[in-house]
């Protein structure tokens, strides 16, 4: 069974991504595992009275108590939107959200994570050190980030993916391609040249003949003078679902992601961002 981890705080942003994990799960056969994390109560002190470790087991209680109840919930979104077919699992732990997802992710043998992010400025908070941004570029599996504000309707028409044309994306590729073809979706694999690389349509072609044709799969070099403006345009003009991003470097997340550089990347609150490790 193809098994996508959920992480979820309760919030209306979780449950706005739980529509498209559950979507996902639909089209390709999968089982939901959701999962939730407390932070564990810092009452670890060597001289601490026993009333606080009274304290401390009564907020995991409460806690307990309210993820109990929050199953129902999860359960009733997925009978209104037509998913009461879905296989749902439930699971709750303390410890830091950061650490406790990822091996959670490891432990049930994920094949994605779907999880959703908060506010206006939530690319902000991704890539400067937030619980998503940790997922998204360190997770042992591709990871969806579902901003509240994106607009849903049932379909994946179109993928963007940008690349280098590196040999070493071309089983990224294919594994987002298999992706991709449930939902019969387009697949445009970007690269944008900020450098006005000479050579750079030789270096598409070759990438091009590693990886098997097929029609819904589209190579796109851009001549630009920003990276970050660049992939704004290309994502608006041509109606992108989803923004697949390579993890492979570190710096070029950096690139795009920066502090300096979020509200340029604004219009990618309205998107899905899918973290692809290219190895």
């Amino acid at each position: 069974m193809i098994k996508i981890l959920f992480p979820t705080d309760f919030s209306e942003a979780a449950n706005h991504a739980f529509i498209y994990a559950l979507q996902f799960a639909n089209a390709i056969g999968a089982e939901i595992n959701t999962f939730h994390v407390i932070p564990e109560p810092n009452v670890k002190g060597a001289h601490l009275p026993n009333t606080m470790k009274e304290i401390a087991d009564s907020i995991k209680a409460e806690e307990f108590e309210e993820y109990k109840k929050y199953i129902p919930q999860l359960r009733e979104i997925a009978e209104v939107n037509g998913f009461s077919n879905v296989v749902l699992k439930h699971n709750m732990v303390f410890g830091d959200p950061r650490i406790r997802i990822r091996k959670e992710a490891s432990e049930i043998g994920a094949d994605m994570i779907v999880m959703g992010t908060k506010g206006a400025g939530w690319l902000k908070e991704i890539f400067i050190g937030s619980v998503a941004g940790e997922i998204l570029e360190n997770a042992p599996c591709p990871t969806l980030a579902i901003p509240a504000k994106a607009n849903f309707d049932g379909k994946i028409d179109k993928i963007a993916v940008t690349t280098n044309y590196e040999a070493k994306e071309v089983k990224a590729i294919e594994n987002l391609m298999r992706f991709a073809n449930y939902f019969k979706a387009e697949v445009f694999c970007v690269h944008v040249d900020t450098s006005h690389t000479e050579g750079l349509s030789h270096k598409m072609e070759n990438f091009k003949n590693l990886i098997s044709p097929q029609e819904n799969l589209h190579f796109i070099a851009i001549d630009g003078l920003r990276m970050e403006s660049s992939l704004i345009q290309f994502v608006e003009e041509n109606d992108i679902d989803i923004l697949a991003m390579m993890t492979h470097k570190r710096n070029f997340f950096e690139e795009i992601f920066s502090y300096s550089k979020t509200k340029q990347m604004s219009y990618h609150s309205k998107i899905p961002i899918l973290s692809v490790k290219a190895d």
